[in-house]
């Protein structure tokens, strides 16, 4: 019967494959003890000597060398021994502990959750590309919160891609939700888009325009809680979509996962006749700026530019003065206002 032994030497850990067997007294073992190495991880059967480097060994299936030294050589034998950056890993640590979020994030991806904590807390922290992640892993207290993190680049990559993945997205959004909003609570949502430029070839990047600004991006799309600046859930569309193509999809998502929109303030980008007859059709208040090319914006203009500037609608606000006029409209066939507004200090 053979058996894994490990003895020490000079402090370091050695181990070898031994067989029990009968002898009489004083007779030499017939078996000859087969030496593995230094002892990386014992219980995981790790090793590592001058043949192999590396290597996986138990008594059933023997040798593997495969992935094992990528995974152990930075990570395992270069780590921090003596000093670790405590504070800041182990605050986030605490702090995560007594909210929902915790199990919420380990759930998301059951198989990288050491990895996806492990990366929360670098983003967190720290400023530097990914390709640091693994330098900054070794000499903080997060490699021992989470020692089945594996931060070498090609691993990122893998957990970012399974990260993007839109089942992933939905699922992670759908049990968020469930623990942030409350049920029948009413709440107002910012919803807004940016464009984010790249030269990454995939399907979604495409020419688009931003602020005026053409370039080849991605769009990222926010709804945001109006209240507390918390998100209800983010996603993104190709480059050349259009912002007042996305908000009915967006409000009906919100509508979906049991969100109660009370109000929602609206990047100008979303104004169109389209969309302002959604937000009525779904009951939902809404405040917006009016781009200068509208119709509605110009007869407003015309019309009452003279008193939006007269000593009747000014006010003070904060440290300057503004005029304000509000205006009885009717946006696409509905009840609405339009507020004229005169910022004094930048007209002077």
């Amino acid at each position: 019967m053979s058996f894994i032994w490990s003895y020490t030497k000079n402090n370091v850990a050695y181990a070898e494959v031994r067989s029990t067997e009968r002898r009489e007294k004083g007779e030499t073992p017939k078996s000859k003890p087969m030496y593995l190495g230094k002892v990386i991880d014992i219980e995981k059967g790790i090793f590592q000597n001058r043949k192999l480097g590396i290597f996986k060994y138990d008594l059933d299936s023997g040798y593997d060398t495969a992935g094992v030294k990528d995974q152990y050589t930075r990570q395992r034998l270069k780590e921090e021994k003596a000093i670790l950056d405590f504070g800041s890993s182990h605050m986030l640590h605490e702090y995560y502990k007594q909210i929902v979020f915790l199990d919420l994030f380990r759930d998301t991806l059951p198989k990288y959750s050491d990895s996806l904590m492990a990366m929360i807390f670098y983003y967190i922290e720290m400023s530097e590309s990914n390709s640091e992640a693994i330098r900054w892993f070794r000499g903080s207290i997060a490699n021992l919160l989470f020692p089945e993190a594996r931060l070498q680049s090609q691993h990122i990559s893998e957990l970012l891609s399974k990260l993007g993945d839109d089942a992933v997205v939905r699922d992670f959004f759908s049990e968020y939700l469930k623990k942030y909003i409350s049920p029948n609570n009413k709440t107002g949502v910012i919803v807004d888009s940016a464009g984010s430029p790249n030269a990454i070839h995939f399907p979604i990047t495409a020419i688009g325009n931003q602020n005026g600004e053409i370039s080849s991006d991605v769009k990222l799309l926010f709804a945001i809680d109006a209240k507390s600046g918390m998100p209800f859930f983010f996603r993104y569309s190709a480059g050349n979509i259009v912002d007042i193509n996305i908000l009915k999809h967006t409000i009906y998502e919100l509508e979906k996962f049991g969100i109660d929109i009370k109000y929602s303030l609206l990047d100008a980008g979303y104004c169109s006749e389209e969309n302002f007859k959604a937000m009525y059709d779904s009951g939902v208040n809404f405040l917006t700026r009016l781009p200068n090319n509208r119709k509605i914006f110009n007869e407003a203009f015309k019309t009452y530019k003279e008193e939006a500037l007269s000593d009747l609608h000014r006010y003070v606000y904060h440290d300057g003065i503004v005029g304000i006029k509000r205006i009885l409209a009717s946006l696409y066939g509905n009840k609405g206002y339009v507020y004229l507004c005169v910022d004094f200090n930048k007209r002077n």
